[in-house]
């Protein structure tokens, strides 16, 4: 979905907010591996929605640490940016694509004087809000209890939005990381899933061959 017309919430706009959008809205496409708050920092200025791939949004620690956040895959907003509008503060967070990634921005003015006025936008910037908070809560407790097996499958799962990415950009210790384990954990039981033909492991990436059990 590239096209401003699809956004889910669209069709329910006021005509005015459907020709402010038309006329104000601006399409980006970038490819996997961007660090688009570093490269692109005007984009998390501006209101964005995702229209087609994956980021990543995660903050590192003093101690050098990285911490993920949360996914934002198509159709999906993003809780900081949201906020980053509404308090007139920088995005703090580091924001990198995981796909090949296309994204539509608005100014701001567009969204504080035209769509927040739209019960339509208002109910579909919520329900996302609410719905990447349940989904970082299930991650937590999922991450916090199961086996590193198993977290690993997940995550996977997660990379590969649910196996319909077959190459999946990202490295062991990036995966050790995300779940909380070991490096030599997670290449352990890489290793294992590559033995069984399930995934074939290669420098910087990792093929889905199978699915996951």
């Amino acid at each position: 979905m590239k096209n401003v017309k699809a956004l889910p919430f669209y069709n329910d706009l006021s005509d005015e907010a459907k020709n402010h959008i038309l006329r104000t809205h601006q399409t980006h496409t970038f490819e996997v591996n961007t660090r688009i708050s570093e490269n692109h920092p005007e984009i998390c200025q501006d209101f964005f929605i995702v229209t087609a791939g994956l980021i990543r949004v995660y903050r590192t620690t003093q101690d050098g640490k990285t911490v993920s956040l949360y996914d934002i895959e198509a159709t999906k907003l993003c809780p900081k940016n949201i906020a980053c509008l509404l308090r007139d503060e920088p995005y703090h967070a580091h924001a990198i694509t995981k796909s090949q990634t296309t994204l539509i921005t608005l100014p701001p003015s567009s969204v504080m004087t035209v769509l927040f006025k739209e019960p339509a936008f208002v109910r579909f910037m919520m329900n996302n809000v609410l719905g990447i908070m349940d989904t970082m809560m299930f991650h937590y407790e999922a991450m916090s209890f199961a086996p590193v097996k198993a977290r690993i499958r997940m995550q996977l799962e997660k990379l590969s939005q649910g196996g319909m990415h077959r190459i999946i950009y990202t490295t062991h210790e990036d995966i050790a990381r995300e779940i909380g384990a070991t490096r030599e954990a997670v290449s352990r039981h890489l290793k294992a899933l590559e033995h069984a033909g399930t995934v074939e492991l290669k420098r910087g990436k990792i093929k889905l061959l199978n699915p996951l059990q």
